[in-house]
């Protein structure tokens, strides 16, 4: 009798790990953790946030690039400032749309005709310096001071500059 009921619990040990087995799944199925799931997230959050700011960010430089004003006005400034640089400053003369510099023998003259600025030297040949400009004037100040105020007009968008000589 002792022997039967050791030999059925013995029986009964190997059979609770059968009825376990039949009752409870057992998940194997490779993913990713939470962690892994955590830094996917943050890596796509962040990657939407930017991705706007780099388009807007993109469209202003290809305005820029389309806009050639703000080139061939840095290109005028750095003209006329270097022919400025070795003029006294009695020898300048400012006239309506005009200004003349008497630079040793030569003489440099920057006037508006026909909505362009365009540079000569010694009455010879001419340089144009800046396209669709609907204004140009000079104003002295002080006999040292000179302020050059251009206005171009590029479709319908009217920017007005200021160089301070």
């Amino acid at each position: 009798m002792i022997l039967s009921k050791v030999t059925n619990k013995f029986v009964l040990f190997q059979k609770i790990p059968l009825l376990i087995k039949r009752h409870v799944y057992s998940i194997n199925v490779k993913a990713f953790s939470l962690i892994e799931m955590l830094v996917a997230m943050m890596v796509i959050s962040i990657t939407l946030l930017i991705v706007p700011d780099l388009i807007r960010l993109s469209k202003t430089f290809l305005i820029e690039s389309r806009e050639l004003t703000t080139v061939d006005f840095e290109f005028f400034s750095r003209d006329i400032l270097e022919d400025f640089k070795g003029v006294d400053r009695n020898n300048i003369e400012n006239r309506e749309q005009r200004i003349i510099l008497h630079k040793g023998e030569e003489m440099i003259e920057y006037k508006l005709i026909n909505n362009k600025i365009i540079k000569v030297v010694n009455d010879r040949g001419n340089i144009t310096m800046i396209n669709n400009v609907t204004a140009f004037t000079a104003n002295i100040y002080y006999k040292s001071i000179i302020k050059i105020t251009i206005t171009v007009k590029v479709g319908t968008n009217v920017q007005t500059k200021t160089i301070y000589v």
